[in-house]
């Protein structure tokens, strides 16, 4: 039977978590081993976290001080064990009791020597995890091309499966600058390994007032995001592949080596700039995704 460990990083959580911890103990076909560090909680969150862990000798609770869920989960990624499988795991989320399986399944069609990474689909629900919809409605999500996957997110994190191979990869190289670990890996892993979609889902994804990056965020969440990141995180994109050369160069394919390199090098000169604005491979799904990354490029923060 599979070892799989689950990182879960929890933070306020009282109100749903028992739920998504009991659904996770009740995975079919593997061995579960559920690592939790708590974000520093300051509900009951830790005491649901401590009964849990008196009860099953499978999970195992850190408590940590607030450093934010980028760090959060990055950091369980640095604390895991030598298991078969990783996956993360929301607070509030209900799996279904083969959503694992499901996952080693389609990993163990590819070579064990190769990282490879799972994600799906997701069912989202209302807060009593009554369906609304599919989160995705068409055919495969990953991005068309290398390029596009350096500005497009498309993992959701809590549909995330990966191998040892691909722990190993991630552990190769610890990044200076906070990225999302549903952003970061599936990059990396988009250059370096494989990434199998399932447009199928075995998670409930649970939407409620407390989600800030669910499907139900406003537009005005999301045009004060895009705010900070153009005043606060000036050459966000360009800081990122910079850390992936620096990270990687040495396992990197020639060809994909260079174009990172060349897109760094875009305010060298004018011309440059201009390649990389009429890049038609550097978009995102849509139109003002687009629009912002040019925007980005053209006045020297990307």
């Amino acid at each position: 039977m599979k070892k799989v460990q689950v990182l879960l990083s929890s933070y306020n959580g009282q109100e749903y978590i028992g739920q998504q911890l009991d659904s996770i103990l009740n995975q079919q076909g593997v061995e579960v081993h559920c690592l939790v560090r708590d974000d520093g909680s300051t509900d009951s969150t830790i005491n649901i976290l401590r009964d849990y862990q008196r009860r099953y000798e499978n999970i195992e609770v850190i408590e940590g001080v607030n450093i934010g869920y980028k760090k959060s989960f990055m950091e369980l990624v640095y604390l895991s064990g030598e298991h078969n499988y990783y996956a993360f795991a929301d607070q509030d989320d209900v799996w279904k009791p083969e959503k694992m399986l499901r996952a080693i399944e389609k990993l163990s069609e590819e070579n064990d020597n190769r990282p490879a990474m799972y994600c799906s689909n997701c069912i989202i629900t209302d807060q009593n995890l009554n369906k609304i919809r599919m989160l995705h409605n068409s055919g495969n999500i990953v991005p068309e091309t290398k390029v596009q996957a350096l500005v497009q997110g498309f993992a959701q994190g809590c549909t995330m499966v990966f191998n040892r191979k691909a722990r190993d990869l991630i552990l190769k190289y610890k990044p200076k600058q906070d990225y999302a670990h549903d952003f970061w890996i599936p990059l990396i892993l988009n250059f370096l390994g494989k990434i199998i979609y399932d447009k199928n889902s075995y998670i409930l994804y649970r939407q409620h007032e407390d989600n800030y990056f669910g499907t139900k965020s406003s537009i005005k969440k999301a045009i004060k995001f895009k705010s900070v990141l153009f005043n606060r995180k000036r050459n966000f994109y360009s800081n990122m592949i910079a850390e992936i050369l620096e990270g990687y160069r040495d396992i990197l394919g020639k060809d994909d080596r260079l174009m990172l390199e060349n897109i760094i090098s875009y305010r060298n000169s004018i011309v440059n700039k201009a390649k990389l604005i009429l890049n038609r491979q550097l978009k995102r799904n849509t139109f003002a995704g687009t629009l912002f990354i040019k925007i980005l490029i053209f006045f020297s923060r990307f």
